[in-house]
């Protein structure tokens, strides 16, 4: 859907991890704060777009409207 209408997702950027052990296992994480990029463990990193929100109601309309035309 990003690639239909990238309009529809709110979207930030920054360095993403993947936690690999303790509570949080499986969650993608990037860091809150701007003075946290200069923190190990994200300094360096690359930054990724990363869709922190989506406009639900036109999501879903949008996605029936490509739906119909298939």
């Amino acid at each position: 859907m990003y690639l239909i209408d990238s309009s529809l997702f709110k979207m930030v950027k920054g360095p993403v991890r993947v936690a690999t052990e303790g509570i949080a296992i499986g969650e993608t994480i990037m860091p809150a704060y701007d003075y946290q990029l200069q923190m190990q463990p994200w300094a360096g990193k690359p930054f990724v777009n990363a869709a922190i929100d989506v406009d639900v109601k036109r999501f879903l309309k949008t996605f029936e409207t490509v739906i119909e035309q298939n």
